[in-house]
């Protein structure tokens, strides 16, 4: 309730009629779908504060957007996104499974290793632009945690890394549809669109790089790290922040 604006009520009544297994009263919970609160009859709506006008002009926006996407698919680009889904997990989390889980038995013989997944900051949240990367991502986050206690008995640290922006093929495509889609955009390169993404978003000001995730790597493979694991690492400039 308390992300929806208006007036809190605490003067509603209703009355339930329940068919179904008897339910025991100290776990049950009962969903409701619908409108609740806002203004008695006769009272004025409240005002939005502006705090809740952005969220609401923010969820405006994003489902234009995503009508808009869904509007200019052709047959051909579905199927083509049903691809890219099956492309990212045999890549990404199937690929990465099966390989680490060959090379963990030879560390397992000498009871020693260290694995360092790669992963993303766009395993920490769901993305619109690209949902089938970010399910991916984060399915790599979740297997680095389970491998790691996989492995632990045999002194083997299991960690990831979640890069932040960094400038590649990717961005410069994701970008280029940022472009397609948004008129404001229209007239920029893809790589100004990246930077201004940079700018926005990153609270250290500035792109991480290849150097940035290796060195992370490297200290991740280190015997100074000899008491991490299960962990995922963000490499993003302050971007997340957990």
């Amino acid at each position: 309730a308390a992300d929806f604006p208006g007036q809190y009520r605490t003067d509603l009544k209703m009355k339930i009629t329940y068919e179904g297994p008897v339910l025991n009263p100290t776990n049950a919970m009962i969903v409701f779908s619908g409108t609740f609160g806002g203004p008695k009859k006769g009272e004025k709506k409240p005002a939005m504060t502006e705090s809740e006008k952005r969220r609401a002009e923010n969820a405006r926006m994003a489902a234009e957007q995503e009508k808009l996407r869904e509007s200019l698919k052709t047959p051909e680009q579905k199927k083509e996104e049903a691809a890219d889904w099956e492309a990212a997990f045999q890549v990404n989390v199937k690929g990465l499974v099966f390989t680490s889980r060959v090379v963990a038995e030879h560390m397992k013989a000498r009871r020693s290793g260290k694995i360092v997944n790669i992963a993303s900051v766009a395993g920490r949240i769901g993305r619109a632009a690209h949902p089938h990367y970010s399910c991916s991502k984060a399915g790599v986050i979740n297997w680095t945690q389970a491998h790691a206690q996989m492995l632990a008995p045999f002194n083997i640290n299991v960690n990831a890394i979640c890069p932040g922006v960094l400038w590649t093929p990717m961005w410069d495509t994701l970008a280029t549809r940022m472009i397609n889609l948004d008129s404001k955009l229209k007239g920029k390169t893809s790589r100004q669109v990246f930077e201004g993404i940079v700018k926005e978003r990153i609270p250290l000001g500035r792109e991480q790089t290849p150097e940035d995730i290796g060195n992370v790597a490297v200290f991740l493979c280190s015997e100074v790290a000899h008491n991490i694991t299960g962990q995922s690492i963000n490499v993003d400039g302050g971007w997340f922040m957990n």
